[in-house]
């Protein structure tokens, strides 16, 4: 309870407080009043609150305040405690009440924090406004939150560009708003008083008893001035019934000496009441009153007549006590009236000065007595018109009682009309036909129970529909609450995740330079100075070193050489070049990564956007199959979440054989397998020997091909193999095994070989990975003459410092760019080339030197440009701006040009293939002896 009191007790104690407070009619406490009424009213009142502990739960009364600050609803036994009971978070919770509870009409259910509250209010009315009450101050409060986290996101940022957050969500209004109920809810029902003692809290409930035992210790002294006739009656007490006996009689407007008979015969009736007080009998002491038992067996005439009389007794002492009141109110009114005629006698005096006229002096005597006494009149007629509202408003709703009553009495007359005409009729053919009387008797006292109990079935039933409807639109509303609080929290999730993301690539720059300080006061130093210095430095590179490496203990793993790296959630590892050590690597790659975190900083929206776009398209997909369309093409280009490229893929690989996969059996993979790979141990499979050698260095930097007991390995093997019995003519080519070795990254074994098939006999042209790579040859002509057109500065400083861009680009397309590329970027690559084609290689392979321009045209020297080249794939990371490059800048981009230059160069590469054919075999008869031309191949020649 003590984490909870602060509030708790500030709202205690503002209840407190509007109990205690007194205020008298005319004062500034009335205009301090009028202002707060503008504000937003305090949400108080007493609920039923259904017990959560014990075998038999009931409804104890609680004293219910909100909290605003921490939008959280406390309970106490009374309105006096300190500390509260227990509370309820408002802030995640739900409202529901059911229809069809007739016997507690009152009755809702809050939900929250996985537990569920059921509350009781008076009747339907005040429950309806708790409910309307509680929703709006929980979305006030949801706005709050989120208007303060969007003021500091823009302190962080600093003017930088930043995601937009969720703003008001404006929807109609569906239910009308409800009128505060009259004397259920607010400060004014604390006054009501009651509640049963919490067993559960039994420690609170001491503690409250006692703060409130001493604080009506304190104001003892105002509790004895009140038996008084001087005695103020306090704001609550004037809100009692008794408000009729505060009108002022018109008699105060005449003579003075009829104030002083007035002020005597209300001092007699004071001093009357006091007397029937003292002289009023009392229950004997052992007649056991206070603690009567009605339950018992005991009970005897005598008793009931004790309590009679001290029933009796009571009513006496409420009727003096009310009498009491009312003459110490109009005590209190003559004498404030005489205070005032007093002040103003006092000023007049003072303006005048002791030489005024006397005349003048009788004659402002006597306005101001008459401006008093109409003062006092306005006040009266005002509260008399407060209570004329008051009567209006219960005239009113008594009214539509009424109303309703008659509607229903005509419609029972209508009804009970129909019966007397159908009796009649009835009687009238029981006076023609007196064959059978009792029967048709029978039937018409039938008919007419019958018709009265359709009609109160129909009352009911409408009484019914009202209800659900006013449910449904209850519930109907509180959706759209639940989905602007969705709203709101998606927002400061947005908020906080920027704010995350500049802070850890501000955590990773420092790391990255602190680092680097290290590493240069690492060097050794001249003379003996290197002692203590060095030995720091060492202490200190290794505790960075072990700090990053528990920070990333989930991606480690240990190499055979001892070092330890991390890898991304595809399995990557992140290398040290090979002319740098593991520290400096380390450090930019650091940097890269505040860079990365920087560049998504910027691009948070759209990528926030494009998973929401995929969401909605995969949920309105549910299980039907992918279909090619416009839609999904965007898509694709904007780039495939992790969770569904998988699943994209495999759609995608089905667009190209699911008709040759339909000729085929069911289990045509597994039986290729059982049949070929598994029996025959591939002794006669000219490709196996180089598949073999070639596992290990498929994608010798990913955790699951690093050695021969990878997990991947196997399922790497077979697909290979079983690839090469499958296509004969083709086998096995160096760039099939990173194909097949990426697509297991996200496809089943059989899903992987289907997807090697689709690519190497569907998507690329045919002898693209076929013994002379024909294709492979032509596609680096047609992607030399594009760059001439689409980067015409890099063609021409290439062909200055005479430089074969095909010795960069010609494993790109070979393995569609899984080679020394980032993960991020070759996948992104990956989708659209499933979806699209091979004109997606030439796309990004233009993209890659229009985004790399400048730096190329730096280097001066064939040398320079060759290294530089070599490390070109690594260093594209923006795969968004290369997208736009790709698809967007360099536009147009027609298929048709490529297949035309396709069938150009093609045939050039067929007639130099067919001129290097015939070079080899005169070489081979001319040169190598006849006994031994049987001993060379191709290769060897």
């Amino acid at each position: 309870m003590a984490e909870r009191s602060g509030e708790a007790i500030g709202a205690a104690t503002n209840s407190t407080i509007a109990v205690t407070q007194t205020s008298t009619p005319g004062s500034k406490s009335d205009n301090t009043a009028a202002n707060s009424k503008s504000k937003q009213e305090k949400l108080c009142g007493y609920l039923n609150k259904l017990g959560a502990r014990g075998l038999v739960k009931t409804f104890k009364t609680r004293w219910f305040v909100y909290g605003t600050d921490s939008c959280k609803l406390y309970y106490y036994r009374t309105p006096q405690d300190i500390l509260p009971l227990g509370d309820i978070d408002i802030s995640s919770a739900s409202f529901s009440f059911d229809v069809e509870n007739t016997e507690k009409p009152g009755l809702f259910e809050i939900s929250a924090d996985g537990r569920s509250y059921f509350l009781e209010a008076k009747d339907r009315h005040t429950m309806m406004y708790w409910l309307q009450e509680l929703q709006k101050r929980r979305r006030e409060h949801s706005y709050k939150r989120t208007h303060m986290t969007r003021e500091s996101l823009e302190q962080i940022t600093k003017g930088r560009r930043s995601a937009s957050i969720g703003g008001d969500l404006d929807y109609p209004p569906i239910l009308s708003p409800v009128v505060a109920p009259e004397g259920t809810v607010g400060e004014d029902t604390a006054v009501q008083g009651g509640g049963n003692w919490s067993l559960t809290n039994f420690k609170n409930e001491i503690r409250n008893t006692v703060a409130t035992y001493f604080r009506s210790n304190r104001h003892s002294e105002m509790a004895d001035v009140s038996t008084s006739p001087m005695y103020s009656p306090s704001s609550e007490q004037q809100s009692l019934p008794a408000v009729q006996e505060c009108s002022v009689d018109q008699s105060l407007l005449q003579v003075p000496q009829q104030q002083g008979q007035q002020k005597q015969r209300a001092g007699r009736d004071f001093k009357l009441s006091s007397l029937k007080r003292k002289f009023r009998p009392k229950p004997s002491e052992d007649s056991e009153i206070s603690t009567p038992q009605m339950g018992g067996q005991d009970l005897t005439c005598h008793k009931c007549r004790q309590l009679q009389l001290y029933v009796v007794s009571l009513k006496d002492d409420l009727q003096a006590i009310e009498e009491e009141l009312s003459a110490n109110r109009e005590v209190v009114k003559l004498l404030q009236k005489q205070i005032d005629i007093l002040q103003r006698e006092a000023q007049a005096r003072q303006l005048l000065g002791s030489q005024g006229d006397p005349q003048v002096f009788e004659k402002i005597q006597q306005q101001d007595k008459h401006i008093v006494d109409l003062e006092h009149l306005l006040a009266a007629t005002q509260e008399e018109k407060e209570l004329f509202k008051l009567q209006a408003r219960a005239s009113e709703t008594d009214l539509k009682g009424i109303t309703d009553q008659i509607t229903m009495y005509q419609e029972m007359l209508v009804l009970k009309d129909e019966v007397v005409i159908s009796l009649t009729n009835q009687v009238f053919e029981l006076e023609q036909s007196q064959g059978q009387p009792n029967k048709q008797v029978t039937v018409s006292t039938n008919t007419t129970l019958k018709a009265i109990a359709d009609a109160k079935e129909v009352e009911r039933l409408k009484d019914k529909c009202h209800g659900y409807e006013m449910q449904n639109k209850f519930l109907n509303k509180e959706i759209l609450e639940l989905n602007a609080l969705r709203s709101d929290d998606e927002s400061r999730e947005k908020a906080l995740i920027i704010k995350f993301m500049e802070m850890e690539a501000k955590f990773y720059q420092t790391q990255s330079k602190y680092l680097l300080l290290l590493n240069e006061l690492h060097k050794p130093q001249r003379g003996g100075e290197e002692s203590q210095t060095q030995e720091m430095v060492c202490q200190l590179l290794e505790e960075a070193m072990e700090s990053d490496v528990q920070h990333r203990v989930e991606n480690l793993f240990h190499s055979s050489t001892g070092s330890t790296l991390d890898c991304d959630r595809y399995g990557f590892y992140k290398l040290p070049s090979e002319d740098e050590t593991v520290l400096v690597t380390h450090a930019k790659q650091l940097q890269r990564q505040s860079d990365e975190l920087a560049s998504k900083m910027k691009e948070v929206d759209i990528e926030i956007s494009n998973n929401v776009k995929w969401e909605n398209f995969m949920v309105g997909l549910g299980n039907r199959e992918i279909l090619r369309n416009a839609e999904l093409k965007m898509l694709i280009r904007a780039g495939i979440p992790h969770q569904y490229r998988g699943q994209v893929w495999k759609s995608c690989i089905n667009f190209r054989i699911s008709k040759f996969r339909e000729r085929l059996h069911p289990n045509y993979y597994q039986e290729l397998v059982r049949s070929k790979v598994k029996r025959s141990n591939n002794k006669h499979n000219p490709a196996a020997k180089q598949i073999e050698l070639d596992l290990l260095r498929t994608l010798p930097y990913n955790r699951h091909y690093e050695s021969l007991d990878s997990d991947h390995i196997p399922k790497l093997r077979r697909v290979l193999l079983a690839y090469s019995w499958h296509n004969p003519c083709i086998g096995y080519c160096q760039g099939m095994n990173r194909i097949v070795a990426l697509a297991l990254l996200f496809l089943s074994e059989e899903d992987a070989f289907w997807c090697l098939v689709a690519i190497v006999d569907y998507i690329m042209p045919p002898d693209y990975y076929s013994t002379t790579l024909m294709a492979a040859q032509t596609d680096q002509r047609v992607l030399k003459d594009l760059i001439s057109g689409k980067a015409s500065n890099v063609y021409a400083h290439f062909e200055q410092c005479d430089v074969d861009i095909s010795l960069f680009t010609f494993n790109w397309f070979l393995t569609v760019y899984v080679d020394n590329i980032p993960p991020e970027t070759f996948l992104r690559i990956w989708d659209t080339f499933l979806f699209e084609g091979t004109k997606v290689l030439f796309r990004y392979a233009i993209a890659f030197f229009k985004h790399a321009e400048e730096q190329i045209l730096q280097q001066k020297s064939q040398i320079a440009i060759n290294k530089y080249m070599r490390n070109l794939g690594e260093k594209m990371t923006d795969i968004r701006r290369l997208t736009q490059i790709a698809f967007n800048e360099i536009n147009p981009f027609p298929m048709k040009h490529i297949q035309q230059r396709r069938h150009y160069h093609l045939a050039q590469v067929k007639e130099e293939l067919k001129e290097l054919d015939a070079i080899r075999e005169d070489f081979k008869t001319n040169t190598i002896p006849q006994d031994r031309q049987d001993y060379w191949s191709d290769e060897d020649i």
